[in-house]
């Protein structure tokens, strides 16, 4: 298990191998292993075993081996992923319920959470922490670093107006732009 990842995974694969990536969503990697997020170092590798302190994944590794079908291994998976996970956390209802605050630009999402919910904008801050392994404003920047990606990868191949991305998408020039470029994928642009 890696986790939290916040950057680009490079890795290769002898021939041969096989891998089925498990990208768990907001509180999913905090409710099955229930360890504090901001605990873990981003791309630290972590042995689920020990983690969850049952041996569960040694003998889901074996069941999944001896499968030849890929739909079969996801739903064996799944029903691992919920037989192990913790149910939602009373105090994780809050965010998960106020994602919507996360997609409004002119609203701080944080102060709109803590608002909404009558909490303190240091304990929203905290849970993020905790329950998702990254700060509200990481997450803030992850989802404005997805639409500029998006829209590149929805172009045709004509040139990229660069400013026009800028400009749509919230970003205060060309190298704030790069600088996500850098930060999530690791290269420029181009």
């Amino acid at each position: 298990m890696l986790g939290p990842l916040q950057k680009t995974l490079t890795y290769e694969l002898p021939s041969g191998a096989d891998l089925i990536v498990v990208n768990f969503t907001l509180n999913g990697f905090y409710r099955l292993g229930q360890v504090p997020m901001h605990q873990f170092s981003a791309g630290d590798v972590y042995d689920p075993d020990v983690l969850l302190n049952k041996s569960c994944f040694d003998e889901l590794w074996g069941q999944l081996a001896s499968m030849t079908k890929l739909d079969g291994r996801l739903q064996r998976l799944n029903d691992y992923a919920l037989a192990f996970a913790a149910p939602i956390d009373a105090s994780a209802i809050p965010l998960l319920d106020s994602m919507t605050h996360f997609r409004k630009i002119a609203v701080e999402p944080v102060k709109g959470v803590a608002h909404a919910h009558q909490l303190s904008v240091r304990s929203v801050q905290l849970r993020f922490q905790t329950q998702l392994g990254y700060s509200a404003k990481e997450l803030v920047r992850f989802l404005r670093f997805k639409k500029p990606l998006t829209s590149l990868c929805q172009q045709s191949s004509a040139p990229v107006d660069w400013l026009e991305l800028v400009n749509r998408f919230g970003y205060h020039d060309h190298s704030h732009l790069i600088k996500d470029f850098h930060y999530f994928l690791a290269g420029t642009p181009r």
